[in-house]
């Protein structure tokens, strides 16, 4: 997509609109999606809805399509003589657009605790016991 259509498109207007970025900051950001709208042939809308399906549908995240666009987007850039510090740039464009726009990153990026009571420990060890199994 060619910088003027990304300027008018929602998802992309919806983020500058939250994280109110400097006009050098939003030349620097539509540059960076420039290139991988153009690598992956989507507009960011499309890529936005593609890996909200890929998450209603359960594909784990290592299976995602996205994650396959950003290697290979990243292995295009440094194949065609990108510096290092731009490609970490282009990076962490799209990682910022992709996390303000759909929770993609807390689903295949990070761990969560889960804070259970003691009466909840008891029913998950006699569960686990019919099983044979020891709960700790």
């Amino acid at each position: 997509m060619k910088i003027g259509e990304l300027k008018k498109e929602s998802s992309v207007v919806e983020w500058f609109n939250i994280i109110n970025p400097t006009v050098i900051t939003i030349r620097t950001y539509l540059n960076a999606l420039q290139a991988y709208t153009e690598f992956t042939g989507k507009t960011p809308e499309e890529l936005i809805d593609e890996a909200e399906q890929e998450i209603s549908d359960g594909i784990l995240p290592r299976k995602r399509k996205i994650k396959r666009y950003i290697i290979d987007f990243r292995k295009h850039l440094q194949e065609n003589g990108l510096a290092d510090k731009s490609v970490q740039g282009y990076m962490e464009v799209l990682e910022a657009f992709m996390r303000r726009s759909i929770s993609i990153y807390q689903n295949c990026c990070r761990h969560y605790y889960i804070n259970v009571c003691e009466a909840e420990i008891k029913v998950i060890c006699k569960i686990l016991s019919k099983f044979r199994l020891e709960c700790y």
